[in-house]
């Protein structure tokens, strides 16, 4: 499925997904913010559903099925969260709801970029890279990759260059 599709068919179900979160929030007593609870179940079922959107397996549902299914599994994954605090009043909308991240479709974005550079530099690039980032030292890179701390660098730099262009094609 193309993500525009996919976009255009969210984007016409948001309200009813809105009204369909807040239903059940306040059915459950939720104390928190419903405003703020009910953006972010909608956008935890965008993202969840987009990846199923993508699954060869998911074909034969309709794309306005797997956001609903997903709307529910997002519901229920969020009353077992509930349910294992004590009472209602110890919910906080931040202990429930991790990510705070205010646009789902740009996240999807950056994510189908990581996954297109990570294809591209292969594994063990994608964690030189991703180590480097964590400020490993090109000494000890290059001693577990069995290399010259040079080598390492010149490598390092050639992954920077895949990824860079990889990512300036999106734009």
């Amino acid at each position: 499925m193309e993500r525009g599709d996919f976009i255009a068919e969210f984007k016409q179900q948001t309200p009813k997904l809105i009204a369909f979160f807040s239903k059940k929030l306040k059915a459950a007593s939720y104390k928190g913010n419903r405003e703020d609870a009910a953006e972010q179940l909608l956008q935890f079922t965008s993202e969840a559903a987009y990846r199923n959107s993508l699954k060869e397996s998911l074909n034969d549902y309709t794309t306005s099925k797997l956001i609903w299914l997903k709307a529910g599994n997002v519901w229920s994954d969020f009353m077992k969260k509930i349910s294992k605090q004590t009472t209602h009043a110890d919910l906080d909308l931040d202990s429930i709801l991790l990510d705070p991240s205010p646009d789902p479709l740009q996240k999807l974005t950056i994510q189908e970029d990581l996954e297109r550079v990570k294809k591209e530099i292969g594994e063990e690039g994608w964690e030189i890279l991703t180590r480097r980032a964590e400020k490993t030292p090109y000494k000890q890179l290059a001693e577990e990759y069995q290399t010259s701390e040079g080598a390492m660098k010149a490598r390092v730099y050639r992954l920077r260059l895949v990824a860079q262009a990889i990512l300036e094609k999106r734009k």
